[in-house]
């Protein structure tokens, strides 16, 4: 135990807590897998606790992580450790502390608090990283969606002056139509006035006609030369209707382009339309992104279980709770619990950060993997390893209760034997008592007198009890029974030895193995 002292060695270098952390990683990679599936992983079930419960941990909690941790490294570096056992209390098990083994437990419980503080501030600038991460990738998100809005509306910019040159076109033609029709108008004017002034010149020439029958022979004249001008004035009239009438076609056609006009314009309207559906509908996604960045936002702070998940830890925990119904299975409950929890925790970190890191790592993964890598089926996954561990374990308790059933009833029929020697032996010391007793009442007879009746008499208690012990002792053999060589000795120079058997009374020797029976 002095050397121990003296060798006391700090189990880890604590002065840098994020050394001393990952100093335990590194003992926990070098766990085997063995060691993690027969529950001798310690320093794996350390960072799990101090990862998973540290905010929750209670004092008394603190000191069965910190036995727990001293535990696993004294037997590492070849202590043979001490009693503790989960279901000991914190004082039993420093009850059974040495020098050494408290020396190094103190190291590892005066640390414990600053383990928990060291992970919470590494969870907490992981989670403050993801946070970042996914805030910026909403921004680029944003941004790229008010990049498309800006474009949009230069498009719609360009559309509306087109628009307005063509509306600004429109009115420069009706303006033209506007003055052909005034034109027109006064052409038609002109030839009112010139039919009201042919009117008046008929009126006065049947007025005249009298005159005009008197002055015929001067009038034919002039009438010829007003019919010449009636029908100069008659051929003018054709024209400007001709005129006219082009006129009102080119409006014709001005009207067609003005339709036509419209309906590009009308077009264009729909168009404008349309890209304000676009508009609308980048507005609608922008509102979609913010959603699904809340919704992202809601995933980090907890994940999301449905009715079909509670059904499947309930089920499992009811089939747990079956298959360590037996008295002998019920000790593997709590490892079952531990599991569970275990892989409600592996899934809750799966739902949480397995998209996450599905996206930062698309470029690595292949297309076939990024297709079968989702959330449930890596949740199924986790519920499939959970419960072949599960298995496993509960196998392992079977079979471990079998073999003690079998040496139970190997101990058993031992002890059978064991009380049937002692049986026999019984039989056999009663024997020889009968024989001690007539060896000694001859020899009484034979002395004839009273001291040597006295001097008979004891030597036949002593030999009574020396046939009942059960002990040996430095004179009896090592069978711890009297044999016939003994007895001769015992009766001295009397009438010679007595007859008894000369193999050992009792053929099976005193064993530890006995003493416990």
């Amino acid at each position: 135990m002095t050397s121990d002292v003296h060798d006391v060695r700090s189990p880890l270098d604590f002065s840098s807590i994020a050394g001393v952390y990952s100093q335990l990683e590194e003992m926990a990679k070098k766990e085997s897998f063995l060691q993690a599936l027969f529950g001798t992983d310690c320093y794996s079930q350390a960072l799990l606790t101090i990862g998973r419960e540290c905010n929750r941990m209670t004092t008394d909690d603190k000191y069965k992580l910190a036995h727990a941790m001293n535990l696993c490294f004294l037997r590492a570096n070849g202590h043979s450790g001490y009693k503790c056992s989960p279901t000991m209390s914190t004082r039993q098990c420093s009850q059974n502390l040495d020098e050494r083994a408290f020396s190094s437990y103190n190291q590892f419980f005066s640390n414990i608090h600053s383990l928990c503080l060291h992970v919470s501030n590494r969870n907490f600038e992981r989670h403050t990283a993801q946070l970042l991460n996914n805030l910026a990738g909403g921004a680029n998100a944003t941004l790229a969606v008010l990049s498309h809005m800006e474009g949009g509306l230069r498009a719609q910019a360009h559309t509306q002056q087109a628009l307005h040159k063509s509306l600004e076109q429109i009115r420069t033609d009706q303006q033209g139509l506007s003055e052909g029709l005034e034109q027109g108008l006064g052409q038609l004017g002109a030839l009112q006035q010139a039919a009201a002034g042919l009117g008046q010149q008929m009126n006065r020439s049947l007025e005249l006609e009298e005159e005009l029958a008197r002055r015929q022979g001067g009038l034919l004249a002039q009438l010829e030369s007003l019919e010449a001008a009636g029908q100069r004035q008659a051929a003018a009239a054709e024209a400007a209707w001709a005129a006219l009438s082009a006129q009102a076609a080119a409006l014709e056609s001005r009207h067609a382009d003005y339709a036509a006009l419209t309906e590009a314009l009308a077009a264009s309207s729909s168009q404008l339309l349309h890209n304000s559906d676009q508009l609308a509908g980048a507005i609608e996604g922008v509102a979609v992104m913010q959603q699904h960045t809340r919704s992202l936002l809601r995933g980090m702070m907890g994940a999301r279980w449905t009715l079909q998940d509670v059904a499947v830890y309930v089920v499992a925990g009811g089939l747990a709770a079956l298959a360590t119904s037996p008295l002998g299975l019920q000790a593997a409950r709590p490892a079952l619990l531990a599991l569970g929890a275990g892989t409600f925790a592996a899934e809750h970190l799966a739902r949480l950060h397995l998209h996450a890191w599905l996206s930062d790592h698309t470029q690595m993964l292949p297309l076939l993997v990024r297709s079968f890598v989702k959330a449930d089926t890596a949740v199924w996954a986790l519920r499939s390893l959970g419960a072949a561990a599960a298995l496993l374990l509960v196998l392992r308790l079977a079979l471990r209760r079998h073999r003690l059933q079998q040496q139970d009833r190997q101990a058993l029929a031992a002890l059978q034997q064991q009380v049937a020697a002692v049986a026999a032996l019984q039989a056999t010391m009663a024997a020889q008592q009968d024989l001690i007793m007539a060896h000694v009442s001859s020899l009484a007879a034979a002395a004839g007198c009273t001291g040597a009746a006295h001097a008979a008499a004891a030597a036949a208690a002593a030999a009574a009890a020396a046939a009942k012990s059960y002990r040996p002792c430095g004179d009896i053999g090592q069978d711890g029974w009297l044999n016939a060589g003994q007895l001769a000795v015992l009766g001295g120079a009397g009438g010679g030895p007595a007859q008894l058997p000369h193999q050992a009374l009792n053929p099976w020797p005193w064993t530890p193995r006995m003493a416990a029976v």
